[in-house]
């Protein structure tokens, strides 16, 4: 089994032994097209066991309606997962993002950030993460063609620290 994921490109042992002997658990962050997914899992011989998991799509519970992949969404399911992780009495995790490749200041960054504010100890290079400019989802109004206006912009920035003030309880 272990050699067919290997060969599949799907686990990277060595990667993964690394992260095994820090003894903390494993923040595991995956990206699909549509939507980021993250949970927080322990090694156990058996095999692994999940201790909480969350997903952006979970973020329209607390409102919130702009895309479910992108750096903001990214930031607030961090929030999330750190919350939830909290309530497990899990305090100290390591970031696992599989045989993705790390790209500085993209969504995967945007989850650990999120989950660093969030209280979770996490050992990461401040480099990495997003600005806060892109964290509000300010890049997204200029990024953008005339159909999306200021206002709609503004409506997105009070929806965003709406949410996030929902999942942090503040």
């Amino acid at each position: 089994m272990m050699q067919k994921r290997k060969r599949q490109g799907k686990t990277d042992y060595k990667k993964r032994l690394e992260l095994l002997k820090s003894g903390a658990a494993r923040l595991v962050i995956r990206a699909s097209n549509k939507k980021i997914m993250s949970q927080v899992v322990e090694y156990n011989k058996g095999g692994d066991k999940v201790i909480t998991s969350a997903s952006t799509g979970e973020l329209k519970e607390f409102g919130w309606t702009g895309a479910t992949r992108n750096i903001p969404a990214g930031y607030l399911l961090g929030s999330l997962i750190a919350k939830k992780s909290k309530e497990k009495k899990i305090t100290k995790v390591v970031v696992d993002i599989g045989r993705r490749t790390p790209v500085k200041k993209g969504v995967v960054f945007a989850v650990v950030k999120g989950a660093k504010d969030a209280g979770l100890e996490i050992t990461a290079d401040e480099k990495a993460f997003p600005d806060e400019t892109r964290i509000r989802g300010e890049h997204i109004q200029k990024n953008t063609k005339t159909t999306y206006t200021k206002s709609a912009h503004v409506a997105m920035e009070k929806i965003y620290e709406e949410v996030k003030s929902k999942i942090t309880g503040s």
